[in-house]
């Protein structure tokens, strides 16, 4: 496990070495904050609930996630210190771990920063916020954050071209949270549908953001995660 840490924070803290990491959380701060408060005018509205900011969070994400992840293998790749890296005495599951914690740790820095949109919906709406549901769809957003992180790391270790798997790993985080919303499944047949219901991860976002803390969504988040995670661990022995 100290291997795993030594990663993760050696590759968090690279985030901040530079500019990166504080732009993304300032561009994700800045989307939540506009979207939420300004479109449409939150003011005007009143309402006591953040439904639209869980709504919101999984579309911020689809680009959040992909821009923190992309350099993770892909640069490794293209300056070629993937090799010396998966030489080192270290297990290559652990490698991947510490990778996915630390971008992983850089998403929730991000939501714990929009904190203060509760406070604000709690101080300023007409009638009091129910706990419940906040609780839960930060619970929820963060089950999401992992998984789309998961994919996108994935996308990283198959190309050396961070721009590559910016979009690869989007298109992929896309994929698997439309696949099962409303508006797509009706077209296909009941048992296609159930099916694609179950695999979508918007789907069970929406259960738990709702209120609704069920195992099987919590088991579908960490059956997404631990697979794409193995993932990105074959991916990164067949490519180095």
């Amino acid at each position: 496990m100290s291997h795993v840490l030594t990663v993760a924070g050696k590759e968090f803290h690279c985030y901040f070495k530079t500019p990166v990491g504080s732009i993304f959380l300032f561009f994700f701060l800045l989307l939540c904050g506009l979207f939420f408060f300004f479109v449409p005018d939150y003011f005007s509205l009143g309402e006591a609930s953040l439904r639209r900011f869980f709504d919101l969070l999984p579309w911020v994400y689809l680009f959040f996630a992909p821009a923190v992840a992309m350099k993770m293998w892909a640069e490794e790749r293209k300056i070629g210190t993937i090799e010396t890296l998966l030489t080192r005495p270290v297990a290559d599951h652990r490698i991947v771990l510490g990778k996915f914690l630390a971008s992983f740790g850089l998403l929730v820095v991000a939501l714990a920063l929009t904190a203060p949109i509760p406070l604000l919906v709690a101080f300023t709406a007409a009638s009091p916020v129910d706990v419940g549901p906040v609780l839960t769809g930060y619970l929820g957003a963060a089950l999401l954050g992992a998984v789309y992180i998961a994919i996108s790391l994935f996308a990283s270790a198959l190309t050396e071209s961070q721009i590559v798997a910016f979009i690869l790993g989007l298109v992929l985080c896309f994929f698997f949270f439309v696949i099962g919303l409303p508006d797509v499944v009706g077209i296909f047949p009941r048992a296609l549908a159930e099916f694609l219901t179950d695999l979508s991860l918007g789907g069970h976002f929406a259960n738990i953001q709702r209120g609704v803390v069920d195992t099987r969504d919590l088991l579908y988040y960490a059956t997404m995660l631990t697979v794409f995670l193995l993932l990105n661990v074959l991916a990164v022995r067949r490519r180095a």
